[in-house]
């Protein structure tokens, strides 16, 4: 009885479902990546230095070498773009997921090799676009 209540499936079956799976994606990424940084800066002395820093560079305009104090506007619109970035990123994860559970023998092969392509993408686009930051 409880089975035909509680109807579990691997895929979502609409797009709203898919937009639940790509935020709880991007919160659950995000906040690990945020709480990383954050213990980072604690460590260092200058809690939240990291999305201050890389929100006055893409928002703000300033150069990377000339931050040197917290900015809590900065925090902000880092932590916007944060958010955002981690749900697209969610969303284009679980995309990917399903349709390799869908199609591919040896799903675990190509998840390392997305994960990989994702890290790669990082540091190579990360340099272009943050220069002085990363």
């Amino acid at each position: 009885m409880a089975s035909k209540i509680f109807k579990i499936t691997s895929t979502p079956e609409t797009p709203g479902e898919y937009l639940l799976e790509a935020i709880y994606a991007g919160i659950l990424g995000g906040s690990a990546v945020a709480i990383f940084f954050l213990f980072t800066d604690i460590l260092a002395g200058q809690p939240f230095f990291t999305p201050s820093l890389l929100g006055s560079v893409l928002v703000l305009g300033a150069e990377a070498a000339d931050v040197g104090a917290v900015r809590l506007d900065a925090v902000f619109y880092f932590s916007v773009i944060h958010i955002v970035a981690f749900t697209a990123l969610g969303a284009l994860v679980s995309f990917v997921v399903h349709e390799v559970e869908l199609y591919s023998k040896h799903p675990a092969i190509v998840l390392v090799v997305f994960f990989g392509i994702i890290e790669l993408g990082f540091f190579v686009l990360s340099p272009l676009v943050l220069p002085g930051v990363v």
